[in-house]
């Protein structure tokens, strides 16, 4: 059964790993941020997976909260990140077309 002391302790660490992701997803450090998700993903599933006391509940639910609107923040970089991306590339192909037109005209 979880204790309060083991609940305060996994979200201390879940709560790291969110805050280690934050700054790997700024970095665009994406394999590191895969791995950091996965460790995060095991470890909030072995925290709720544990019968949880009546005592506890009012805990678990803000830390369910906070976990939620952590998971939305990091989708949110997330997302942000790969438009970037995608608004790089969409200028490097523009500028590569550009490019290879010109080639063809023999002008170089």
């Amino acid at each position: 059964m979880l204790t309060a002391a083991t609940l305060h302790q996994q979200l201390k660490e879940i709560t790291a790993l969110c805050d280690l992701e934050f700054h790997l997803i700024e970095e665009e450090r994406w394999e590191d941020v895969e791995t950091t998700e996965t460790q995060r993903q095991e470890l909030i599933r072995q925290t709720f997976s544990e019968e949880i006391p009546d005592q506890l509940a009012d805990s678990v639910r803000q830390a369910i909260a906070q976990l939620t609107n952590k998971d939305k923040q990091i989708r949110e970089l997330v997302f942000a990140a790969r438009q970037r991306k995608a608004r790089e590339l969409q200028k490097f192909h523009k500028g590569s077309k550009a490019a290879n037109s010109y080639n063809k005209t023999g002008l170089l």
